[in-house]
């Protein structure tokens, strides 16, 4: 009979294996491990540190142990690591059934778990357990945590609420309520709780300028005040003299796509001349930028210059020159792409891919390929697709297949007001034509 070791040589053994998940198994098989009540906290902590994933195989195991508040906490945080919300969440409900709750970090990982969720009726269940316990504004992390889960599920009235009653807001508070702002469309609030961030003495970081910069990029011109320029000038000023824009991709993108927006096409190259290291990100921003004013030659241009780089595009890089051939009717180098995104780069095409080669069909006067690749299309998409084909129809003052494309678009939205005006437009230039 293999002898049982002590628990001091197990504890001494521990650190030293924690990433071969089949010794662990093992030894809870050969040992019977869970007869050592306090070796469970040891064995949680080294399941954490296996950095395969595997932890989930195995931590079903783990519930005849005998678990206490430290080790529920980490493998909460275990499953937090391995990117898996819902285990975060269910492990919270049976920690909760043994009459124990969450402390420090592992509260952080309930409430992260809740914003990528959604779930926010657990979330507000933290709050009110954090103000019963006089526990809300004594952990920083927990206080931007729920300002954050309540901003990510579009909370906006009860982030601001949690946000003021905070004693100390550090920068990283400052940017969980301003990119919920931003998420939010709430722009004006966003540039105004930036503003309020730097009167109060916070530091913004690179995170605080990319949400700046993408709330600029948003904004309503109703909300848009007279010295918005002199800020755009100033707050671009400040990324470049903390070398923010030169080290932080994230940041040079979004001022690219900012000044897109504002049609200063300009400084918007000039900034993505300054970037170090373009991603497909940036390169989209500026092709986007070209596409916006019209610029056909320029996007196409670019879009070769990017795959030069060895630089792979993306759907979205593929949307933008598509639509290029589309407004310019380049029906030959939009078969040229359509096809380049699934054999050379193995992208599957989206709605909006198949959305521009049906109109470009259309437009051509090819109605039979445009109808064979309407069928390509799953039946869910359908909408869309025969809406773009009825206003081909339109154009060629084809009744026959307008009808059809009519006919699939209110069936699937009765009351689709366009769709009765085109018809309508065509069987008036049909009723023209005939009568000459």
């Amino acid at each position: 009979m293999i002898a049982k070791p002590s628990f001091e040589h197990l504890q001494g053994i521990i650190p030293k294996c924690n990433k071969d998940l089949n010794f662990w198994i093992g030894l809870y098989h050969l040992y019977g491990i869970h007869t050592y009540p306090h070796l469970g906290v040891d064995l949680v902590i080294s399941l954490l540190l296996v950095q395969d994933g595997k932890i989930c195989e195995f931590s079903h195991r783990l519930r005849t142990l005998q678990i206490n508040e430290f080790s529920w906490n980490c493998l909460i945080n275990g499953y937090a690591k391995h990117g898996d919300p819902r285990n975060v969440l269910f492990l919270f409900d049976r920690m909760r059934e043994d009459f124990l709750y969450p402390s420090g970090y592992a509260i952080v990982s309930v409430l992260n778990a809740c914003a990528k969720l959604k779930a926010y009726k657990t979330g507000k269940e933290i709050h009110a357990h954090l103000l019963i316990h006089g526990l809300l504004g004594s952990n920083p992390f927990i206080s931007t945590a729920l300002v954050d889960m309540y901003a990510k599920c579009g909370m906006i009235a009860e982030a601001e609420e949690v946000f003021r009653m905070l004693p100390h807001r550090n920068t990283v508070t400052w940017n969980a309520l301003i990119a919920g702002y931003v998420r939010c469309e709430l722009s004006a609030k966003a540039i105004h709780c930036f503003r309020q961030m730097r009167e109060q003495g916070a530091s913004p970081d690179a995170v605080t300028y990319a949400c700046i910069f993408k709330a600029l990029s948003h904004i309503e011109f109703s909300d848009v005040e007279a010295s918005i320029g002199e800020f755009i000038h100033e707050i671009h000023a400040e990324v470049e003299r903390k070398g923010i824009l030169y080290a932080n991709m994230v940041v040079g993108t979004c001022l690219v796509e900012m000044f897109v927006q504002w049609g200063m096409l300009a400084k918007a190259h000039e900034v993505f001349d300054e970037i170090q290291g373009h991603n497909v990100i940036s390169w989209n921003a500026l092709m986007a930028g070209y596409a916006q004013l019209g610029n056909d030659t320029d996007v196409v241009e670019l879009f070769n210059k990017m795959i030069r780089e060895d630089i792979e595009p993306d759907p979205v890089s593929f949307t933008i020159v598509l639509n290029v051939c589309n407004h310019s009717g380049q029906l030959d180098k939009g078969q040229m792409y359509i096809q380049m995104i699934s054999t050379t780069y193995s992208i599957t095409p989206t709605l909006v891919h198949h959305i521009c080669m049906v109109d470009l069909f259309g437009r051509a006067g090819n109605f039979e390929i445009a109808v064979a690749m309407i069928k390509k299309v799953p039946i869910s998409d359908y909408l869309p697709i025969w809406i773009s084909l009825l206003g081909a129809c339109q154009k060629w003052q084809n009744v026959k297949l307008g009808l059809l494309a009519f006919e699939n678009v209110v069936g699937w939205k009765k009351n689709h007001a366009a769709a009765y005006v085109c018809m309508g437009n065509i069987y008036a230039m049909q009723k023209e034509e005939n009568s000459i």
